[in-house]
């Protein structure tokens, strides 16, 4: 009963009446009204680009990909340090994932590096927004219009980020987001691509849904594709969800601004990264514990837990883990070294100033005794 959760929903009076709406109504596909709402209300939240809803972020990514033609043969430059959906739709699509470092400063994809990896077969970079850091986008930009590159941008975790005091949204070609439930706004499962060019939606949009054109013959498909398509149930929860997105960015501001005050008093974290003209989208209060092992960090976990603290460690490297051992071909430094001292701390809405408190106390106490090496059972 007095577990702080990482992360607690928010579901609300409309979220219920939309999705009864669509009970009543019988229309439960993604054919009904609130996928092409959900999708308008997108398209003006981020201010560029044609959207696109998905069942979820990785086929998002998937349709991406197989919609910019990245298939066999083909290479995409991906981040060592994020969630493994990114590596995971380049192998779908039979491509190679060329993984690359990240920057000690950004947490983010390494510019440097990316010079370094491309080669005749590079098709694409999938540049990821980790914890919701905007990455040195300008830079890559460059690069991938110099090298005539397809830029793709997964920003499951960097809804509502802003880059030079405007809401970031699209600077490639297209950009991707999840609303699995910890997001920013949720849909229960789902995702969304922006894509920048209307040819590049309108043939996703074929592909998603078994490569059948709408207004054809309904069972006539015209190119291979998937059913990646997003409930008309799951549009509705999102569609009121979006109606609060600013409230929400308040809040988790907010919530970010107080975790700040009482941890940055103390000389044992690192804070996230806040790149120039970049304000983060606030998703989850993340830091870097200063001096700290992966064991260390792993210890601290299991005692917060037990005070009733639910702690989440960072995404592990994706050179880690043996399911990628094959596309393995150089250490990752510093992907390591951030990884195994990251921690994010409960991020829920509901949160309050005493709750903030109690787990700032809390990771100082544990924190200092682990550093002094005293021995925790």
């Amino acid at each position: 009963m007095n577990r702080i959760n990482i992360f607690n929903l928010d579901i609300g009076y409309n979220e219920k009446k939309y999705v009864n709406e669509c009970l009543k109504s019988g229309w439960l596909s993604f054919e009904g009204k609130y996928v092409k709402k959900f999708e308008s209300e997108f398209e003006k939240l981020i201010g560029d680009g044609f959207a696109l809803t998905t069942s979820n972020g990785t086929t998002a990514l998937e349709l991406t990909l197989s919609t910019l033609g990245v298939t066999y043969g083909d290479e995409v430059i991906i981040s060592d340090f994020s969630f493994a959906a990114p590596i995971n739709a380049i192998i779908s699509v039979g491509a190679k994932p060329v993984i690359v470092d990240i920057s000690k400063s950004s947490w983010c994809i390494d510019t440097n590096k990316i010079l370094k990896s491309i080669t005749k077969k590079t098709k694409a970079i999938l540049m990821v927004h980790t914890y919701g850091i905007i990455a040195n986008i300008e830079e890559i930009k460059k690069i991938s219009k110099k090298k005539k590159l397809f830029l793709i941008e997964d920003c499951a975790e960097s809804l509502g980020a802003k880059y030079k005091s405007k809401l970031y949204g699209l600077s490639g070609d297209c950009s991707t987001y999840s609303f699995f439930p910890n997001k920013t706004i949720t849909t229960g499962e789902g995702g969304m691509i922006i894509f920048k060019r209307k040819n590049h939606f309108e043939k996703a949009r074929i592909l998603r849904n078994q490569g059948r054109k709408k207004n054809n013959k309904n069972f006539f498909h015209i190119m291979p594709g998937y059913n990646a398509r997003m409930s008309n149930i799951n549009a509705a929860i999102g569609y009121a969800q979006l109606k609060k997105i600013k409230q929400y960015l308040i809040k988790r501001k907010k919530l970010f601004s107080l975790y700040d005050f009482y941890l940055k008093k103390s000389e044992l974290f690192e804070m996230i990264p806040v790149p120039k003209n970049t304000e983060n989208s606030y998703w989850l209060y993340t830091l870097k514990i200063k001096n700290f092992t992966k064991s260390k960090r792993d210890k601290l976990i299991v005692k917060l837990l037990q005070d009733g603290v639910e702690t989440r460690p960072a995404f592990y490297p994706l050179s880690e883990m043996k399911a990628y051992k094959k596309y393995i071909h150089k250490k990752y430094y510093i992907s390591n070294q951030i990884s195994s001292s990251i921690l994010s701390l409960p991020t829920s809405l509901d949160l309050k100033k005493n709750k903030v408190k109690k787990i700032s106390n809390l990771l100082i106490k544990h924190t200092k005794k682990l550093n002094k090496g005293l021995k925790y059972k």
